[in-house]
C-alpha cells in the first residue's frame, strides 16, 4: 500500500469522478487534505460492504490517513 502525502493546503490536490444514481449523473469530489477521521474498523466495514456489491479493486488510493495506515487494515488489505 502506499498513501499519498499530507498537503500543505486545501484543494491543492482533488479528485473527481461521476457516478449515476436514480437516473441522475452525480458529480463526486474528493478534497485530499481533509482528514476527517473514521475508526479502522469502520472504514473495513464500509468497503467490505462496497466490495461484495462491485468486486475488489485492483488498486485502492488513500490519504495515508490512521484508518488506512495500521496493522488492522494492512491484514484486511492482504485478504
Amino acid at each position: 500500500m502506499r498513501g499519498t502525502e499530507f498537503l500543505d493546503r486545501p484543494c491543492s490536490r482533488i479528485g473527481a469522478d461521476f457516478f449515476h444514481h436514480e437516473g441522475k449523473a452525480w458529480l463526486f469530489i474528493l478534497d485530499y487534505y481533509s482528514r476527517k477521521h473514521v475508526n479502522t474498523f469502520e472504514t473495513i466495514l464500509k468497503m467490505k460492504r462496497l466490495f461484495s456489491r462491485n468486486g475488489i479493486p485492483d488498486i485502492l488510493f488513500s490519504d495515508n490517513g490512521s484508518q488506512f495506515d495500521s496493522n488492522e487494515f494492512r491484514d484486511f488489505a492482504a485478504d
